[in-house]
């Protein structure tokens, strides 16, 4: 309170703090420790048991699909022969770039499945060092779950570029036919 000293102002500012000062001083470390074996107690839990939703539930009312689906879903080729696609990639860019961002979706999702299946997660949050919450997630299987997820996620971009390479490739022969008829 430098240059308030000895003021009024100073004085009634100095008692407040000296009043409210216990109320700053009070502290409190209260822990509530959560541990959860198996799925049977989590479902048996009465909070829990009103909001748990499994992926397959979860899944099929986003995207239609069941987690099995997602899981094995692969971009749709088939209209076109492999050789002529990998043509195709060789000399349209446009194509090549597509089907690389498809080829590392799936090396990233196959590269999370064969991560290490036990998983910890801490969370710390701060709220004006007045209040701290510190949640710690163990389990197994998150690096599945975060596979999943990114499959979910991509899944119509990944069919949308299919399409798109596809569509490249016909136009490209369409337009490769009508050159050859100019020629003759």
């Amino acid at each position: 309170m430098t240059g308030l000293e000895g003021t009024a102002i100073g004085e009634k500012i100095k008692e407040v703090l000296s009043m409210a000062g216990p109320a700053f001083g009070v502290g409190s470390n209260i822990q509530l420790n959560l541990n959860f074996k198996d799925m049977e107690e989590i479902k048996a839990h009465p909070m829990a048991s009103q909001m748990l939703v499994n992926m397959d539930q979860l899944l099929t009312t986003l995207l239609g699909k069941d987690k099995a689906t997602v899981l094995a879903h692969k971009p749709d080729f088939s209209s076109v022969s492999k050789e002529d696609l990998d043509k195709h990639y060789e000399n349209s860019k446009y194509a090549a770039e597509k089907k690389h961002v498809i080829d590392f979706i799936d090396f990233a999702t196959e590269m999370l499945e064969d991560f290490d299946p036990i998983c910890k997660v801490n969370l710390q949050s701060c709220l004006y060092n007045v209040g701290s919450t510190e949640v710690t997630i163990k389990g197994t299987g998150y690096a599945e779950l975060v596979s999943l997820i990114v499959k979910a996620a991509t899944l119509g971009l990944r069919d949308d570029y299919a399409e798109r390479i596809i569509s490249d490739f016909k136009s490209e022969q369409e337009g490769g036919d009508e050159k050859k008829e100019e020629e003759a």
